[in-house]
């Protein structure tokens, strides 16, 4: 039985008949406008990689991890949620005087 390695491989899954430019599409868009950032010194055979790349070569195995990763991770924070108030239960009114708590150690004394 061949050993596992420590990390998961994960394919492309957006589409076969898209091409490694259209698949490289959203991470140069974030990189253009600064919303993903390459450190330089950790990742310089990556960005040596990424800007020797030419359209019609063999896609670099560095800038196709660096594209899946970002898709996925693009995918996971990318999400949206719904708030909506439940239909069958009418909202509580909102009390015009709030009961006094214990004092606030942290605010702030005026005059005194």
């Amino acid at each position: 039985m061949p050993e596992q390695p420590p990390f998961l491989i994960h394919k492309w899954r957006a589409g076969a008949k898209i091409d490694a430019v259209g698949r490289s599409a959203l991470l140069r868009q974030a990189l253009e406008t600064r919303r993903a950032r390459i450190v330089e010194h950790k990742m310089a055979a990556f960005a040596e990689d990424a800007c020797g790349w030419q359209i019609g070569q063999h896609q670099p195995d560095r800038v196709a991890a660096a594209i899946i990763a970002h898709a996925r991770l693009a995918a996971l924070g990318g999400g949206r949620m719904t708030v909506a108030t439940p239909v069958d239960k009418r909202p509580e009114p909102i009390p015009l005087f709030r009961p006094a708590g214990p004092p606030n150690p942290l605010a702030r004394r005026l005059g005194g």
